[in-house]
């Protein structure tokens, strides 16, 4: 499928979803699981675990000093991931981070450049855009078969008490937010990516139901598109399920959007073959590096797809 040539990956940063990453890109010929970055004696087990003699680094430094790595995917909290992105990109590795690829536009905007300088992608964790009726619903709009968008309604409703063992993310200076930069970055990108349109302006209303949170968790965003598309994206952590609907409202017809394989067209219901939303965006990665091709979660292809504050 691709040149003999091997990927090798350097993963920063070793807890739940680091072990999604290594699972699959053990299945992808392209890559070779060659480092980790991560001081923690449970991390460097859990590693071990896919490769028993995967060498193992403290630090981000010391791993880009020993210069045998082609690309980096870090998995560590929000907070340090401009730094290692800049570390990175600076050391001529590619880079598949984990959203937010940072905390801020300019510091977002810094990144885009030191990858077009450098020569290297710098690819966002936006997985959403390999969503099977997210893929689906982009195509249907840009045929303008429900004709031009005005409305987008999309809600999430999680019961999700600790962020998946995730204790950073209960600090607001670690995590940016866990509502806004955990969850809620996904749903924002995933409606940029559907309509092709730019954040004009957004409001975000919240408060705290939960105080084990340590921050909000209970979350609207109101705001407008380009194109005069309004948008209203409801979140909750304590919602007592796990739901996701969007309905996208167009001047033609209706789509609503259930999980990530369920479409209703204008009333018809449609069951989307399933696929693994992270294999393909490793696969996706792996492709950009030996190939050139282009990546849907590349900075350069999503400049407003970061949702800031």
């Amino acid at each position: 499928m691709f040149m003999q040539k091997k990927i090798r990956v350097l993963i920063v940063g070793f807890g739940n979803i680091a072990k999604t990453h290594a699972a699959l890109m053990m299945r992808i010929k392209s890559f070779e699981f060659a480092g980790v970055v991560d001081a923690r004696p449970e991390a460097v087990a859990a590693a071990q675990q896919f490769r028993v003699d995967v060498p193992v680094y403290a630090t981000l430094a010391d791993a880009l000093a020993a210069g045998s790595f082609d690309a980096a995917i870090l998995c560590t909290p929000h907070h340090v991931h401009y730094e290692q992105c800049t570390q990175c990109l600076s050391a001529g590795l590619h880079v598949l981070c984990e959203k937010p690829v940072c905390l801020s536009m300019e510091d977002f905007d810094r990144l885009a450049a030191l990858s077009a300088q450098s020569n290297r992608v710098l690819v966002a964790g936006d997985m959403m855009r390999y969503w099977p009726n997210v893929v689906w619903a982009r195509h249907q709009i840009r045929s303008g078969v429900i004709g031009e968008i005005r409305h987008i309604i999309r809600d999430r409703i999680t019961q999700q008490s600790d962020a998946g063992g995730r204790a950073w993310a209960h600090n607001p200076a670690e995590a940016g937010g866990w509502l806004l930069y955990g969850t809620g970055i996904h749903e924002i990108d995933a409606l940029l990516y559907m309509t092709g349109a730019s954040l004009v302006r957004a409001e975000a209303f919240a408060c705290v139901n939960n105080a084990g949170w340590n921050d909000w968790d209970e979350l609207s965003v109101c705001g407008l598109l380009s194109g005069g598309t309004v948008f209203n994206l409801n979140q909750t952590l304590n919602g007592g399920e796990f739901l996701m609907t969007t309905r996208l409202i167009g001047t033609k017809g209706v789509i609503v959007l259930q999980g990530d394989s369920i479409a209703v067209l204008n009333g018809e219901k449609l069951f989307l073959a399933q696929n693994n939303a992270f294999h393909s965006q490793l696969l996706s990665f792996a492709r950009t590096i030996l190939q050139g091709e282009e990546n849907r979660a590349a900075v350069t292809a999503h400049r407003h797809g970061a949702l800031v504050q």
